[in-house]
């Protein structure tokens, strides 16, 4: 048996259909990763597809730190207090986050009334955290439950390939 293969389905499929549309239609979308990712070998796999198909760049929490190359062109380093002001700036412009096992705690938003002014009305994306986590900080438009890297693999195949020129 090949120990890469998925054994389970995911959870919410609706939704991560819904989360896939969304990425596709997003104009300047960000992946906010964090450690859940290494949870299994293709954790990075996946994100490291979901990064160079959908173009997107992706910014890592603390922990998350490490689950991609950190000289890839897209990788934007960690995100919030102690990240880069890179990594800030395309959080605060982004129309679409991804969050990706990461909180959005007050040393990642700062003030949480204005985070993120400028995707106020999107919203995270895709979300995936303990459910005490989500929407506690952030309200996520399309929460996802369960194990990251099994929802993850179903929308990779669903991003479509974009220039993302903004």
């Amino acid at each position: 048996m090949n120990p890469l293969q998925m054994l389970e389905l995911p959870m919410g499929v609706g939704l991560i259909k819904q989360a896939a549309e969304f990425i596709n239609q997003a104009r300047r979308p960000v992946i906010y990763a964090g450690i859940g990712l290494l949870s299994s070998p293709m954790g990075p796999k996946l994100l490291a597809q979901l990064m160079e198909k959908g173009n997107i760049p992706v910014c890592t929490t603390l922990q998350g730190l490490g689950v991609l190359y950190e000289t890839n062109e897209r990788s934007l380093h960690m995100f919030g207090m102690h990240g880069s002001a890179y990594a800030n700036l395309a959080m605060q412009q982004a129309d679409v986050i991804i969050a990706l096992v990461g909180r959005f705690d007050d040393r990642v938003t700062g003030k949480v009334d204005t985070f993120p002014p400028a995707t106020a009305q999107a919203g995270a994306g895709l979300y995936r955290d303990e459910p005490k986590n989500i929407n506690k900080v952030v309200d996520a438009s399309i929460p996802v439950l369960g194990d990251v890297v099994i929802n993850l693999a179903t929308p990779v195949p669903l991003i479509r390939s974009s220039p993302r020129t903004e």
